[in-house]
């Protein structure tokens, strides 16, 4: 049975509606230097209310408030709140490298919240007018990479009844650095999980997921000091009786179009090496409706001689490389190390390297059109065997360098 990298059936994705904008900018500005001097960018809360006498939907502006108006009498309202961050993000001390001179972009920390009196069906950011980042949870805490000049960032939340909320802030990212490392993912929030299907609230209830004849026993617990390479592991379980089973968690750490070159750098570490039937790592970048996924598995029990696959996306098929790949050592740390990039409406398999050993790939597929749900997330998956073998595999020092 061989595991798929959340391959959800596009037309089935419920593609969210547009909205429109509140003309009235909140202002702020970036530092030119290394220094934390920018200025805060605190914006007030942004409200969509329902007028009882409206007789259509426009937008009235005030300076703090945006109200939206309906024909329909119900009362609804969503309550808005973000900020950018007021930190140049690549010299914080826990999340990013020193970046080197000569290559562009910037990760700039976007925070925000939406409450809404009607449930809340999605938010997203939108750098230019392009969207960048999308979620259905009701806060938003993530880097969106952005080049040096003027931008228009815009948060917007929408509720289940259509009642939109926004807030914009203008931009001006004086700022070159040449990459940016998020590390520590595995103990970041934002965590997600799904068996063979998604589940009920997900917002993308009964979508195919992990794949998989049923849902296995899987949990995951994070801040684990044994076993541990920094003290702050993450320990995942998979157990049975399912068999051939899936879990996939993946964590939406970032999003934006001005990074197309990928560094995903980990550790793992497998209480049962023989276990496993897969073990899958992926990365996917998604923005103006197309999605790259680089989608990687170490196949021991569905190949004859076990291989590394990759995942080609046009076509919905892993593909064996010549890489060989043996069931990993038990109680012992592996180290990751994938080195990939998009190249137009392509992903491209630049290097895999297991401990020391590194194998040229060089391998081009074609990206998925019609995708709507703009991120740059880090996934892993396991598989379940058959016959249903319990296993452990903890993950450390979880890094995505991207530039």
């Amino acid at each position: 049975m061989r595991s798929w990298p959340r391959r959800a059936q596009v037309g089935a994705l419920q593609d969210p509606r547009s909205f429109r904008l509140c003309p009235d900018p909140r202002r702020m500005w970036f530092q030119s230097d290394h220094e934390p001097h920018a200025l805060p960018a605190s914006i007030s809360a942004v409200s969509a209310e329902l007028s009882r006498y409206a007789a259509r939907r426009d937008n009235l502006v005030s300076e703090y408030q945006c109200f939206a108006r309906s024909s329909s009498l119900r009362s609804a309202a969503v309550d808005l709140r973000s900020s950018v961050s007021n930190r140049l993000e690549q010299f914080s001390s826990h999340r990013y490298l020193s970046p080197r001179p000569e290559q562009r972009n910037f990760a700039m920390h976007i925070v925000a919240n939406a409450t809404a009196k009607n449930p809340l069906f999605f938010m997203r950011v939108y750098v230019d007018q392009l969207a960048a980042y999308f979620t259905y949870a009701n806060s938003i805490d993530t880097q969106i990479f952005v080049a040096p000049g003027q931008h228009k960032v815009e948060v917007m939340a929408e509720d289940k009844q259509g009642y939109i909320s926004d807030t914009i802030v203008n931009v001006t990212v004086t700022s070159q650095a040449p990459n940016t490392t998020i590390s520590g993912i595995q103990n970041m929030p934002g965590w997600q999980s799904c068996g063979a299907t998604f589940p009920a609230g997900s917002g993308r209830d009964g979508q195919v997921c992990a794949a998989g004849k049923s849902d296995p026993m899987s949990t995951m617990t994070e801040g684990q000091t044994s076993p541990a390479m920094d003290g702050k592991s993450t320990k995942f379980t998979m157990s049975g009786p399912n068999i051939y089973s899936n879990e996939l968690y993946f964590n939406a750490v970032a999003g934006g179009d001005n990074v197309s070159h990928f560094t995903y750098d980990l550790y793992f570490y497998v209480d049962n090496g023989n276990a496993p039937q897969a073990l899958e790592s992926d990365l996917n970048q998604t923005f103006g409706g197309r999605r790259w996924v680089w989608g990687s598995e170490c196949s021991f029990k569905g190949e004859t001689p076990p291989l590394w696959d990759i995942w080609d996306d046009e076509a919905g098929l892993w593909r064996p490389t010549n890489v060989p790949c043996i069931p990993f050592p038990s109680n012992q740390w592996i180290h990751l190390i994938w080195t990939v990039e998009r190249v137009n409406e392509q992903v491209h398999y630049i290097s895999l390297q297991v401990n020391d050993q590194v194998s040229n790939i060089d391998t081009y597929y074609n990206d998925q059109p019609g995708w709507t749900l703009e991120e740059i997330d880090t996934a892993f998956q396991m598989d379940m065997p058959d016959p249903a073998i319990d296993y452990n595999v903890w993950l450390d020092e979880v890094n995505l360098t991207a530039w």
